[in-house]
């Protein structure tokens, strides 16, 4: 940290009113008190909350832990949405809002010190301001997701980088960044790398000291005390020794085994080792002066890797290509998201851009690419769900308040002088309507399942199918599954097979669309092949082929679609 950067600092210390010094706090209250009605509001949960991580809740707080924890789910938000669960003995759907609430809301700590110390007190403050009214962002939250994990991890780590940058020799900002890696491990699969190459990056950071990174070392540690008890957990629930599965399917390509505990250790060492080694030989690079053709090959290796997959016979188009951009770029909250465009192009054409700056973009930005990257290379398909890049918005902010800032002291100075008082009604009509503009749509969804006629008729629909279910079934209604660790299977019963005719593959095959909520509703599970299933519901089409063996309980309809509900009688 500079001299001016200091006195800064220490000049919005002196003096600040007890009430501006708590701003976080307020913030942090009044998402809490905003988020409240759409958290308690019961809202059909989406299906990987609904299947995985609220029966995971639910086996926490029973203290059935051989189905509470598993390596496709993180280990993170069963754990803290199972002792929520425990604690106040509420169903598993509310536990995982509230502990994807929790975690959205502390995201508000560290993004007020990220845009202190990048800005200024009052750019924090308006930057936390915008987070609690951060519509797109906090649907995540009441959804019970982990990707309000993500977001609060993700701010930590970019907090500790810029505290490291600013203040190498410190111990803080390594310690706050091994415990971001540690957690964002066993969060989720696609922020092991993220937050691995972000320690790296912390590493090399200090090694510009020409000392022994001893710093560096203790955050190793601390990152895998954390991740330890996940992998430790995972071998001995799964057999698989890993936070999460897709590193096990990796490990299985090459030893065709599942890695075990006397696996996994060793290769962390190694791993290790290997980074820090890496660390030392790029940070002698970057002070040889060739840092920006390291970027250079990385980006190059990365572009090759993806064109190489692009062309493999595998390769599945999921979505074309504009709606996959667009995707992309509503990952990015597209209001926000544009103004944060003006702001950038704002500080480059002043010079103001910073090293902070720099840090932030190279989050944001590489976020995406590292996480599109990984649906390609991964799973062999053109794919990305909004809500797997929008964790990371948080760090446009401060761009988009000098976007906004810049544009609106463009248009106004013309007037400003010789219309004032004119000028500012205008700007705090402005501010009404935005605000008023982000809680409408803070709040669309539980208007939208309250007062929607389309969405009332869909639920009562949904209702109506899982009770005819719940009449006729007359089994058990738990059961003892094997663990399956590439596949979580809740003790719930009944089982139901979802299906639909698709144009694409020209097939009838599972559906996991929305109206598997009905196995919510009847307390089962979906699954995805006819054996294991006492029921099935198909969406109908003329072309659909189904198996014999089945009897027509009854038909709905969801919307437009009609589905048939069949009872499997062999």
């Amino acid at each position: 940290m500079n001299l001016e950067q200091q006195n800064r600092l220490q000049a919005e210390n002196d003096n600040i009113a007890p009430w501006r010094a708590a701003w976080p706090f307020w913030c942090f209250l009044a998402f809490m008190v905003l988020s409240v009605l759409p958290v308690l509001v019961e809202i059909l949960p989406q299906r990987d909350v609904a299947f995985r991580y609220a029966p995971m809740a639910e086996a926490f707080r029973d203290g059935d832990f051989i189905y509470a924890f598993h390596p496709r789910a993180g280990f993170l938000h069963t754990f803290t949405s199972g002792i929520i669960c425990y604690l106040f003995r509420c169903d598993g759907f509310l536990a995982c809002k509230m502990s994807s609430l929790l975690f959205m809301g502390l995201g508000l700590f560290p993004l007020y010190a990220v845009m202190r110390r990048v800005y200024s007190r009052f750019m924090a403050e308006i930057c936390t301001f915008i987070f609690v009214l951060a519509s797109q962002l906090h649907r995540v939250s009441w959804s019970g997701l982990r990707d309000s994990h993500k977001t609060f991890l993700l701010l930590l780590a970019a907090c500790s980088l810029i505290l490291i940058f600013q203040e190498r020799e410190k111990w803080s900002g390594y310690i706050w960044l091994g415990i971001a890696a540690g957690l964002g491990i066993v969060t989720r699969g696609d922020l092991v790398l993220i937050m691995a190459l972000l320690f790296f990056w912390g590493i090399v950071l200090e090694l510009k000291l020409k000392k022994i990174p001893w710093r560096s070392v203790l955050g190793s540690v601390l990152a895998l005390l954390l991740a330890l008890p996940a992998i430790v957990l995972n071998w001995y629930l799964a057999g698989v020794a890993v936070p999460e599965i897709r590193f096990a399917w990796i490990f299985r390509k090459v030893m065709h085994r599942y890695p075990v505990i006397t696996d996994s250790l060793p290769l962390i060492a190694v791993g290790l080792l290997a980074a820090f080694l890496a660390a030392w030989g790029i940070r002698v690079l970057i002070d040889a002066g060739f840092g920006k053709i390291l970027c250079g090959i990385g980006a190059a290796g990365l572009l090759a890797l993806l064109v190489r997959q692009f062309f493999n016979p595998d390769f599945y188009l999921e979505d074309p290509v504009l709606i996959y951009l667009a995707a992309v770029f509503k990952g990015f909250f597209p209001v926000l998201a544009v103004a944060g465009l003006i702001g950038i192009g704002f500080r480059l054409y002043r010079k103001q851009w910073t090293c902070e700056e720099t840090i932030l973009a190279v989050i944001l930005f590489g976020h995406a690419v590292l996480v599109c990257s990984q649906i390609i290379l991964n799973d062999c398909v053109l794919y990305v769900s909004i809500r797997y890049l929008i964790p990371a918005v948080p760090l446009e902010f401060g761009w988009s308040v000098i976007g906004i800032l810049s544009v609106w002291e463009l248009l106004t100075r013309p007037f400003r002088m010789k219309y004032p008082q004119w000028i500012r009604w205008i700007g705090c009509i402005a501010f009404i309507f935005a605000v008023g503009g982000f809680l409408l749509d803070f709040y669309n969804p539980v208007i939208e399942d309250r007062f929607s006629g389309k969405e009332r008729r869909i639920q009562a629909e949904a209702t109506r199918m899982a009770e005819l279910v719940k009449q006729d079934y007359r089994g058990p209604a738990e059961f003892r599954p094997a663990v399956n660790p590439g596949h979580y299977i809740p003790k719930l019963n009944p089982a139901i097979l979802f299906l639909s005719y698709q144009p694409k593959r020209k097939a009838t095959l599972p559906d996991y669309g929305r109206v598997t909520v009905v196995a919510y509703l009847v307390k089962g599970r979906v699954v995805d092949n006819l054996n294991e299933a006492h029921y099935v519901i198909d969406k109908y089409s003329p072309l659909n082929q189904l198996p014999p063996g089945l009897r027509l309980l009854g038909e709905a309809k969801l919307g437009k679609e009609k589905y048939r509900i069949w009872k499997k009688i062999r």
